[in-house]
């Protein structure tokens, strides 16, 4: 303590000048710095010690009369000046106002397209379920923009597949029709495929809604490369001739797939089987005719569409393709 030092002959006030302790000298040696606040000045210039800039023992020692004569001055922190009370009450206020929106945002429902999408599945599934038709064509109709706005592969799988359950439902013709508009209207082809090859009509049925029929034009509005082969077969072997034909139409919008050459071939291959034969001795029946008056118009259409070209009719398409046979490549404008 400082006590003990004032009381040695050779460091007390009348000692040698070098080896002297005054109390101001002996706490400056002992000061700590302190970040929160400075001790006040007094009048003679020299920095008063305070509680908080000297060793924890030495004020309680003093006070105790450890060394009597000696009164310690009570610390003093310096008054925050005008400008950081200001600065204070704003930065208070910018914590107020970070966290307010914060906890809005936590309680307000979600915007992004992928939530929305999720939450429109949820309200298709909940109509399917209640067989509330008007409903479920509500539901729809939200999915299709929603499903463009979104990258998320797991929301955009649900929802396909839960339009995909409404087309294959029979009960909700008008419900269904909404949700086959709406999986184009998605344009991804591939994911809709993925539904829609467990709702692809047989070639054999007859179906006088003609509900095939819409199938394998919204099929042909998406052109999957999966749906190629049963398209082809739907063409080839389809009951219905306006099935068959817009089997073949659909086929004519696969233009920038990289199977469109053998598209062209199988086509052509096939559309020569259809035309009516004629002989001296024998007509072609009714059916046969009426079949090629309603596929011919297609086939020739659907040949323009796949090549760029505008034959039209589809004989003369027959003698182009068999003219180019080396080089089917010089058939497509593009």
């Amino acid at each position: 303590s400082y006590a003990r030092f004032a009381g040695n002959p050779l460091f007390g006030p009348n000692g040698p000048r070098a080896l002297r302790f005054t109390r101001p000298t002996f706490y400056r040696r002992l000061r700590r710095p302190v970040d929160d606040a400075r001790p006040a000045r007094p009048a003679s210039g020299r920095a008063t010690p305070s509680d908080a800039a000297v060793p924890s023992f030495l004020p309680s020692t003093l006070r105790r009369g450890c060394h009597k004569g000696v009164a310690l001055r009570e610390s003093r922190m310096r008054r925050p000046s005008a400008l950081a009370s200001v600065a204070f009450v704003l930065a208070l206020a910018g914590v107020a106002a970070f966290a307010a929106p914060a906890a809005r945002a936590a309680d307000a429902p979600a915007t992004d397209a992928t939530s929305q999408l999720k939450a429109a599945v949820v309200e298709l599934d909940t109509a399917m379920k209640a067989k509330d038709e008007s409903a479920v064509t509500v539901a729809v109709k939200k999915i299709p923009p929603l499903y463009k706005g979104t990258t998320d592969t797991g929301a955009r799988a649900a929802a396909a597949k839960e339009l995909g359950a409404v087309v294959k439902s029979t009960k909700m013709t008008s419900a269904r029709k909404d949700a086959l508009d709406a999986l184009v209207e998605t344009e991804d082809g591939k994911e809709a495929w993925k539904v829609l090859q467990s709702a692809y009509p047989a070639d054999d049925l007859d179906d006088e809604t003609r509900w095939n029929v819409d199938i394998v034009k919204a099929i042909g509005a998406l052109h999957p490369d999966g749906a190629i082969e049963k398209l082809l077969e739907s063409f080839k072997k389809g009951k219905q001739a306006d099935f068959a034909a817009a089997a073949v139409t659909a086929l004519g919008n696969y233009k920038t797939s990289k199977q469109r050459q053998a598209i062209l071939v199988e086509i052509v291959k096939a559309g020569k089987n259809m035309v009516p034969s004629r002989s001296s001795s024998k007509n072609p029946s009714p059916e046969a005719q009426a079949r090629w008056g309603t596929l011919s118009g297609p086939i020739g259409k659907a040949l323009d569409t796949l090549t760029g070209d505008t034959v039209g009719d589809p004989v003369e398409w027959f003698k182009k393709v068999d003219e180019a046979k080396t080089n089917l490549k010089s058939l497509f404008r593009d």
